[in-house]
């Protein structure tokens, strides 16, 4: 398959990068992402975008692929095959790099060159462990991720906690708040459960950090999550699991913290306008050095046949710009901004301001460790539901089970 891929775009290359014109003189920009129909808000950003391009490039009409998220691999991939693959795609860290192996993906390396603005430089150092490989970039960060812990304000200062984002400061902390914050009523039933969580990667990989650990070693080519921080982490999730009232409910409803992200706050105004909440990163842990979560950042790329490579680059290097960036804000007042200058600006001085946890969120994005994003739906299918989160639930052995999983992590990224 990824062989073909690359006859098929060696040979569409062929066909030269140069702009292309149809009827009436109208060059077509398509640009492929599955956030364009996201919500009436988004519409309108991505409407703005699109009317600005055109007024600054006369003679060209940006034309958007709404498409679901779980779809752009398969039909970018098709669109290649096929010769209709977009000019501009934005790709998630699950399948970017995979894409980039593929031949699918233009490097981008001399076009950053010249436009420093768009430089890794500019951006959150973990967003940068995506989008390159041995020095080669093939995406431009557009937006920023980062997990965290969320917090009921109100739930923790009616228990006699201090609800500063970094008064749980350690493992313990957060232990000893958790069993404070349950309520259980005379006939046993938990009316607050601590701490709403799943025991998936990215949470356990929030907790790793935090407690110093990795999940891949240094090259991010090898998995690493069975080290010793990595067992410690796993006991710990475990512990928690196994304590009646500490994992359960939902945040906002019936539990007084949760796993969430720097998108949290955005879904939860409009879902629980009345919840005073907080966000803060991970705690650190007895083996850590320091607070930790996890970041990313998923990116806009051009695929290797795209015959409008110039235009294409423009529309990215605007979009992910310093001023894109502020612009996407002022409309959207969604924080995920990739860029360290952002949060630098006048327009995010004035708006943190706002909200009690805005603040939070660049703090928390820069103390992130990597996602674990190589072949991650194989770790996940594989290796992770099957295997690791029956032990995390008390279901198997620990130390066997975190061996052979690593084992088998290790043969998938070989293979």
């Amino acid at each position: 398959m990824q062989r073909w891929i690359v006859w098929v775009v060696a040979a569409m290359l062929l066909c030269g990068s140069t702009v292309t014109a149809v009827a009436q003189g109208t060059t077509i920009l398509t640009v492929m992402d599955w956030k364009i129909n996201e919500t009436e808000q988004t519409q309108k950003w991505f409407q703005y975008v699109k009317e600005r391009f055109e007024a600054e490039n006369p003679g060209v009409t940006v034309e958007y692929l709404p498409v679901n998220w779980e779809e752009v691999r398969e039909k970018l991939l098709t669109g290649l095959a096929a010769g209709t693959a977009p000019d501009v795609v934005a790709l998630s860290i699950v399948w970017a790099r995979d894409l980039y192996e593929m031949g699918a993906l233009l490097p981008l390396n001399d076009l950053i060159a010249r436009t420093p603005e768009v430089d890794p430089r500019q951006f959150i150092p973990a967003t940068q462990a995506y989008n390159q490989k041995d020095g080669v970039i093939f995406g431009i960060t557009n937006a920023m991720d980062s997990a965290a812990l969320l917090y009921d304000i109100d739930a923790f200062e009616s228990s006699g906690l201090d609800s500063h984002p970094e008064a749980l400061a350690t493992w313990d902390d957060f232990v000893t708040a958790a069993r404070r914050l349950i309520r259980q009523e005379a006939g046993d039933e938990i009316t607050r459960y601590a701490y709403a969580t799943g025991l998936g990667i990215e949470v356990f990989n929030s907790w790793l950090v935090a407690n110093g650990g990795r999940f891949y070693d240094e090259t991010l080519e090898k998995p690493a999550f069975a080290s010793p921080q990595g067992l410690e982490t796993a006991s710990f999730l475990r512990d928690l699991y196994m304590t009646p009232g500490m994992i359960g409910g939902a945040f906002g409803t019936n539990a007084a913290m949760g796993h969430g992200g720097n998108w949290s706050p955005y879904f939860l105004m409009q879902s629980h306008p009345d919840l005073n909440f907080n966000l803060t990163s991970y705690p650190m842990g007895p083996s850590g050095h320091a607070r930790g979560t996890t970041t990313w950042g998923n990116m806009s790329a051009i695929p290797s046949t795209s015959r409008n490579v110039e235009l294409a680059w423009k529309f990215i290097s605007w979009y992910t710009s310093l001023e894109g960036n502020i612009e996407m804000f002022r409309q959207l007042r969604y924080v995920n901004s990739p860029r360290l200058d952002f949060y630098q600006s006048d327009v995010w001085y004035e708006a943190q301001q706002e909200y009690v946890w805005m603040p939070n969120i660049p703090q928390i994005a820069l103390v992130g460790g990597v996602y674990p994003f190589l072949r991650y739906t194989d770790l996940d299918t594989t290796v992770w539901a099957p295997l690791v989160v029956p032990a995390l639930s008390g279901q198997s052995d620990i130390d066997t089970t975190f061996a052979e999983a690593q084992r088998i992590y290790s043969q998938i990224l070989n293979d």
